[in-house]
């Protein structure tokens, strides 16, 4: 606990604030080092002075002699917080998803909701520099797009933790195409072929109502999950 003298405060650093300084500039390190964007050391020196040397009054409501205004301040700071740890949560991490199509009818119905690990796979940087938290595409109420549209930055994937599976394809093309939310896909099956037990399926995906790629399986599935791959594999993308 610092002793105020002569009515200033003094900020002389603790143990316990060098060690919490420590650890969060490590987690932010390596964070940096995982979406490879150096950019953020700009912060450290924030993180810095919030521990140590405190030249900022980060919390300066908590001394307004309105009890009122130390009651609203401290709510639109849990807010603001709370906000911003949702976004890099939701960016980074993990998000849910809301089914939108029949697609994937057989194990998901439309409306569904699907948790998806973006550290599995690997999660898209935001291609805008600020978007809504707790949205999808649409803000409520307002009905606008919950983002900015410029500046826009080039579409880039930081490495995962997982390996892409031929199960997660449709997942991953779905993730791509959601980077612009007008866009809409969508599978039909095209093709059945041979006896009852022994059936091969072509399939399409179709964005916004255009063929984008084509597959075939011994399954409905199987053939859509080709078809998504190959979409992939020609936007640029590697599927192995």
């Amino acid at each position: 606990m610092r002793k105020k003298q002569n009515g200033k405060q003094d900020t002389k650093p603790t143990a316990k604030s060098w060690i919490k300084f420590v650890v969060v500039l490590v987690l932010y390190l390596a964070f940096l080092y995982w979406v490879e964007s150096w950019w953020g050391l700009i912060v450290v020196p924030f993180i810095f002075d919030v521990y140590i040397t405190k030249k900022i009054r980060w919390t300066w409501w908590k001394d307004l002699e309105n009890p009122v205004s130390r009651t609203i301040m401290s709510w639109v700071d849990a807010i603001v917080f709370a906000l911003i740890a949702v976004y890099f949560v939701n960016n980074f991490f993990f998000q849910n998803y809301k089914i939108p199509s029949s697609s994937l009818e057989k194990s998901l119905l439309v409306g569904d909701y699907l948790l998806v690990s973006k550290m599995s796979y690997g999660p898209r940087i935001p291609q805008t520099p600020l978007s809504m938290p707790l949205t999808q595409h649409t803000l409520p109420v307002f009905g606008c797009k919950s983002y900015i549209e410029w500046p826009k930055w080039d579409y880039r994937r930081v490495k995962g933790f997982g390996k892409v599976k031929l199960g997660d394809y449709k997942t991953i093309l779905q993730e791509i195409i959601q980077q612009n939310p007008e866009e809409k896909i969508s599978y039909q099956v095209t093709e059945e072929e041979g006896e009852a037990h022994h059936k091969t399926f072509s399939a399409e995906v179709m964005l916004n109502g255009q063929s984008i790629g084509a597959g075939t399986g011994q399954s409905k599935k199987e053939a859509e999950q080709a078809a998504a791959k190959e979409a992939i594999g020609l936007m640029g993308y590697e599927t192995d």
